[in-house]
C-alpha cells in the first residue's frame, strides 16, 4: 500500500470510528505530515482521494473538514446500545447441531459465508513448495526438523512482537498447531483464576467453540459495531457478575471489523487491574489492517502480565497453514508452560514450520502482508459500494478497519438462518448472527466475507444478494 493509501485509510477509519465527525476540521496538511513522517505532496494527495471519495471538503481558509456524508444512518448504527446482562449464559443450551448444519452450508458455496480469506489471495503454490522440500528432509531426521521449525519460528514471532511494543523471550512463544488449541490452552490457565468468563459479543467462532467444549459459566458484553466494548459497561459486568477473566479482540475485531481506540484499550485494562480481570485478547486479525502495521491492542498496556496474547497464520494462510501461538503475561506463563511439555508431532507438522519460518525470514511474509491488506482493502470498499448502493432501508453496515468481514443488521423481523436456507437455489451464503453468540443472540445480522469480492461474477453475486434482500423485505411489508 502507498504512503498517500495509508494516510487516507487513517482518517477514513477516524471518520467512520466517529472520532472525526460532520463539521470537524481534519488536521492540517503540515500537522498530519509531521504526524507520520509523510511529506506534504503526500498527505495533500491523500486529501485529494478523501475528498473525491465525498468524505470531506475544502473550506477556503479553514482547511478541510467531514462532510454529512459520513453521517449515513447506514454505516452509525443508531440504536444499537443493549443492557447489561450480569445472568450466566448456559453453554449447553446452545444448538450444536444447528450451527454445524450452517457450517455444511458455508462450506459447499463459501463465497461470502466463509470464515476464512478467499483462497486466491494466499500464495499456496510458494507455500505447498516448501512443504513439499521439508517433507523429504523429514522422513530422514523428523526430530531435528522438528526442534528446527519450531526455534526458528518462535524467533520470527518475537521479533515481529518486538516491532508491535511486545518484548518477548523466543523461548517463551508457545507454539500450537491451530487456533482452537491456543484458545483452549489460555482458557485452562484462567481458568485457575476462577470466575465467569466475560466474552465480548459478537465474538469470533473459534473462541465460542473453545467455550462449548467446557463447563464455564460466560457472560456476554455488547462490542459495537463502530467503537467495540464501552468500558463503563466492561466495568459495570466486571462489579456485578462475578467475572474472573475475558475474552477479547480489540484490533480488526471478528466480524465488525472495528478497532478500539487507544483510550478504550487504556481504560480496559486498568478496570482488569482493578478488579484483578485475567484477559486473553485475541491478536489473530491484527496483521490485516489497511492503514498499515497492526493496531497497538491490549498487550503494549500490560503493566503486571495479566495479558494472554493469542496469534495465528489462520487469518493471513488460511486454517490449513494455521499455526498458532501464545504470549502470556508472568501471571499466566506457569499455566501455559504446562502446555508447552515436549511430544512427538504428526506427519507433516514440522514442515510446515519450517516452511512458514522461510516464509517470514526471507522477508516474503512482509511483502505479502502488504499486498494483502492493499488487495483486501480494494476489495472491501468495492464490496461495501455495492453493499451501500444497494442496502434496504433500515439495514445499517459495519465499516471495517482491517481483516475481511463486515456485519450487516437488518430489521427486527428479518431472519438470517432462514437467508442461510437459500443459499443452495441462490448460490450465495452468508454467516447467521447466532454463529457469533453463545446467548444466539443477532437473529437478524448477519456478516459477510468481501475478501470474495475478486472479480465481476463475485460483485454480481453480491448485487444479486442485496437485491433479494430489498425484495424480501418489500414482499413482507
Amino acid at each position: 500500500m502507498h504512503r498517500y493509501q495509508i494516510a487516507a485509510e487513517r482518517i477514513r477509519q477516524m471518520i467512520y470510528s466517529s472520532q472525526l465527525k460532520p463539521g470537524d476540521k481534519i488536521p492540517s496538511i503540515r500537522t498530519f505530515s509531521n504526524k507520520l513522517g509523510y511529506s506534504t505532496v503526500t498527505i495533500h494527495n491523500a486529501y485529494s482521494i478523501l475528498e473525491s471519495d465525498g468524505l470531506i471538503s475544502a473550506v477556503p481558509r479553514s482547511g478541510f473538514v467531514v462532510n454529512n456524508l459520513a453521517d449515513d444512518d447506514r454505516l452509525n448504527f443508531t440504536g444499537e446500545e443493549r443492557e447489561s446482562v450480569t445472568d450466566a449464559i448456559k453453554v449447553s443450551d446452545y444448538n450444536i447441531a444447528s450451527m454445524r448444519d450452517i457450517f455444511e452450508v458455508s462450506r459447499k458455496y463459501p463465497a461470502f459465508g466463509s470464515r476464512y480469506l478467499s483462497p486466491d489471495l494466499i500464495p499456496l503454490e510458494e507455500l505447498y513448495k516448501n512443504i513439499h522440500r521439508y517433507l523429504r528432509k523429514e522422513r530422514h531426521d523428523p526430530t531435528t526438523l522438528a526442534d528446527a521449525g519450531a526455534r526458528r519460528i518462535r524467533e520470527v514471532i518475537a521479533k515481529r512482537s518486538a516491532i508491535a511494543g511486545v518484548i518477548v523471550n523466543p523461548a517463551d512463544v508457545l507454539l500450537t498447531n491451530d487456533l482452537p488449541a491456543a484458545i483452549r490452552i489460555c482458557l485452562d490457565a484462567v481458568s485457575e483464576r476462577g470466575g465467569k468468563v466475560l466474552l465480548e459479543s459478537p465474538s469470533n467462532i473459534p473462541s465460542i467453540a473453545a467455550l462449548l467444549r467446557r463447563a464455564t459459566e460466560v457472560v456476554e458484553v455488547f462490542s459495537h459495531p463502530k467503537t467495540g466494548v464501552d468500558p463503563d459497561q466492561f466495568e459495570f459486568l466486571v462489579q456485578n457478575a462475578g467475572i474472573g477473566s475475558c475474552i477479547i479482540t480489540p484490533v480488526n475485531h471478528y466480524p465488525t471489523g472495528v478497532t478500539y481506540s487507544e483510550e478504550t484499550c487504556r481504560r480496559i485494562m486498568e478496570i482488569a487491574r482493578k478488579h484483578d480481570v485475567l484477559i486473553i485478547e485475541n491478536n489473530t486479525v491484527a496483521d490485516l489492517s489497511y492503514s498499515g502495521g497492526p493496531g497497538s491492542g491490549l498487550k503494549p498496556h500490560d503493566k503486571d502480565g495479566r495479558v494472554a496474547r493469542i496469534g495465528s497464520f489462520a487469518n493471513t494462510l488460511g486454517p490449513r497453514f494455521g499455526i498458532s501461538w501464545v504470549i502470556a503475561g508472568d501471571r499466566l506463563k506457569r499455566s501455559t508452560e504446562l502446555a508447552d511439555f515436549p511430544v512427538e508431532e504428526l506427519a507433516g507438522v514440522s514442515a510446515i514450520k519450517n516452511a512458514l519460518a522461510d516464509f517470514m525470514e526471507q522477508k516474503s511474509y512482509d511483502r505479502y502482508l502488504r499486498r494483502l491488506t492493499q488487495q483486501l482493502s480494494t476489495r472491501i470498499r468495492s464490496g461495501l459500494g455495492i453493499i451501500l448502493q444497494d442496502l434496504p432501508e433500515r439495514f445499517s453496515v459495519s465499516y471495517p478497519t482491517g481483516g475481511y468481514m463486515c456485519w450487516i443488521r437488518a430489521p427486527r423481523d428479518f431472519d438470517s438462518i432462514a437467508l442461510v436456507r437459500r443459499a443452495p437455489a441462490s448460490g450465495v451464503s452468508i454467516t447467521p448472527g447466532p454463529m457469533f453468540s453463545i446467548a444466539r443472540e443477532y437473529r437478524n445480522y448477519f456478516a459477510l466475507n468481501l475478501s470474495y469480492v475478486s472479480d465481476d461474477k463475485a460483485r454480481s453475486r453480491l448485487k444479486k444478494l442485496m437485491s433479494d434482500l430489498k425484495s424480501d423485505l418489500h414482499s413482507r411489508k
